[in-house]
Order: structure tokens, then sequence, then C-alpha cells
């Protein structure tokens, strides 16, 4: 699965306390809901360090989704629980 990853400027992310400036790439057009909200968290961190490589962002991307799978799953079996 390739993204198309674009950059923009974001600065003042917080990591350990210092103020740091990087690009943070854009989110795939397909994560939405937590997926995307995930990305919206780990994205500036693997920037931050340096590793927004476009195979690492696929990574990245393929984590999100993954979270968001699993949150949908556990929503479900709680659901199911609860019945």
């Amino acid at each position: 699965m390739a993204i198309e990853a674009k950059a923009n400027k974001t600065g003042n992310e917080t990591m350990g306390g210092s103020q740091a400036s990087c690009d943070v790439p854009e989110p795939p057009t397909h994560l939405d809901g937590l997926a995307l909200d995930m990305w919206m968290k780990a994205a500036p961190t693997v920037a931050a360090h340096g590793l927004a490589t476009e195979q690492n962002l696929d990574s990245v991307a393929e984590f999100c989704e993954l979270y968001a799978a699993t949150q949908a799953s556990c929503d479900t079996f709680i659901l199911v629980l609860d019945a």
C-alpha cells in the first residue's frame, strides 16, 4: 500500500519538554476516524526523529489502521458482553 506523503510545516511540537520544529507529513487520504487520530499523534514523533521515509510512513499508516480496527473490535466485543 503506497501513500502519498506531503509535508506541511508545523512548529512547536513538544518532545521531552523541549520545542522542536519539523516537517510533519500529511495523513494518507484513506485514513479517517480513529486511524486519523492516531496518525496525528504518531506522525509528528516519527518526523521529529528524522524517520519520515516512505517505508516508515507506510508502516505508520498500517499501524493506524490496525489500531482503529482493534478499537472497533473491542467496542463490538463489549457490546456483545453487555447484551
